[in-house]
């Protein structure tokens, strides 16, 4: 009877070798697959928040009757909140409330859109000076611009006093940067100001000399 051969030293190392190189393999492909979901969750959520900032401000904007663009990246806009009665003027909580409503200072408000470069985020403030309540933050945005929209023809009456603007037509551009490529990506809307009117009268601020019913307060939110 022949005795059975056991492994000798040699194939015993070149086993244990390969059954190495195999683990190894299956461990990189395991820690790439991961590093793929995180990188494509990353890039998922730097869009989606770009995105929803962008649908949020539209949704906002479009019930504002005044804007006030400090700059670019900073806006507030007046909305028309008709609850308040005052003197004869009465029934400013019904739907929809009398044209004496739109009258009385107290029924409106402003609020502000601001982008913190530094922080990355888009603030919503609401309502904005002087309490500066923040209501809604959008962060891994890397850049706000609004800009009025240019229109054309002329509005009917002519155009509004220099430098005035007479459109009631906003473009939001909401910008943030793909992980995976480094490079700068964009989403851009537009909005209507439906308390607004394209017309010779500015949507923007009121002219000076003919005074504004409730003018934006003093200073900006941070």
């Amino acid at each position: 009877m022949t005795p059975r051969r056991g492994f000798t030293l040699v194939e015993l190392v070149a086993a244990s070798a390969l059954a190495i190189i195999v683990i190894v393999g299956l461990g990189q492909i395991d820690v790439a697959r991961i590093y793929l979901v995180e990188r494509t969750k990353s890039a998922t959520l730097a869009q989606s928040e770009a995105d929803f900032a962008l649908l949020y401000m539209i949704t906002k904007l479009e019930q504002a009757d005044r804007i006030d663009r400090v700059s670019s990246d900073n806006i507030r806009f007046r909305v028309p909140k008709p609850t308040t009665d005052q003197g004869s003027c009465t029934g400013c909580a019904a739907v929809p409330p009398p044209p004496c409503c739109f009258d009385i200072a107290a029924n409106y408000v402003w609020k502000q859109f601001r982008f913190n470069n530094g922080g990355q985020i888009i603030r919503f403030y609401d309502p904005g000076r002087p309490t500066c309540t923040l209501a809604q933050t959008f962060g891994q945005v890397s850049g706000l611009a609004v800009q009025y929209a240019n229109e054309s023809p002329p509005p009917p009456g002519g155009e509004p006093p220099s430098g005035r603007n007479d459109s009631n037509m906003l473009q939001i551009e909401t910008t943030w940067v793909d992980p995976e490529t480094g490079s700068s990506r964009r989403f851009v809307g537009h909005v209507a100001l439906r308390p607004g009117a394209y017309t010779n009268l500015s949507t923007g601020l009121q002219a000076p000399e003919l005074g504004d019913l409730s003018p934006p307060p003093a200073g900006t939110c941070p």
